[in-house]
């Protein structure tokens, strides 16, 4: 077995420790969500992590792939952990949960992206889908991918019915909602 392998593998369990541990430490409950939605999200991540995992472990992939793979790990780590510490003080609600915006956040990478925790997950589950090129890693990563795009949608359709309605609307002006948007960032 490629050592180097051995340490993607280990990275990669790590990455989706941090994601699960994100439920309890990183986001709130409320007592309104969509009991059906979350549900889909927990058994949807929990068989993603699965094939994702064993597409690490059972593909054939070069150093190179390897190599690649860390790299996406490792930038998908690290937005995960810059968007936690821009939410630090002040926590957001677990995807699907039906309250009102409280606050707004626009520092980190925040000030980039709308929605930079969905868009570490998306890195890392496209990415290992794309290296392992594994059928059944491809479809976990595709179901999560329209589970994320699908809370992002509802996230924001929350603060058009929120006090932050304006600003809300300013601040997706010029920014991206997975990917930094130059060209809005310029006009704005």
């Amino acid at each position: 077995m490629n050592p180097l392998k051995i340490v993607l593998f280990v990275i990669c369990a790590l990455n989706f420790a941090s994601f699960f541990w994100s439920v309890f430490g990183v986001f709130t409950k409320t007592e309104k969500q969509d009991r059906i939605a979350y549900g889909a999200l927990g058994l949807g991540s929990f068989a993603t992590w699965s094939a994702c995992l064993h597409g690490v472990w059972m593909s054939d992939l070069s150093v190179a792939q390897v190599l690649l793979a860390l790299v996406i790990q490792i930038v998908s780590a690290g937005l995960f952990w810059w968007a936690r510490s821009a939410t630090k003080a002040k926590r957001l609600t677990i995807v699907f949960s039906e309250d009102t915006p409280k606050f707004l956040v626009n520092e980190g990478p925040y000030k980039w992206v709308r929605h930079p925790f969905y868009t570490s997950y998306m890195i890392n589950y496209v990415g290992l889908a794309l290296l392992t090129r594994m059928p059944f890693v491809i479809g976990a990563a595709s179901f999560m991918t329209v589970v994320y795009l699908v809370a992002a949608r509802r996230e924001e359709k929350k603060f058009s019915h929120s006090p932050f309605q304006k600003d809300y609307q300013t601040y997706a002006a010029r920014t991206g909602a997975f990917f930094p948007n130059p060209l809005r960032r310029k006009a704005s």
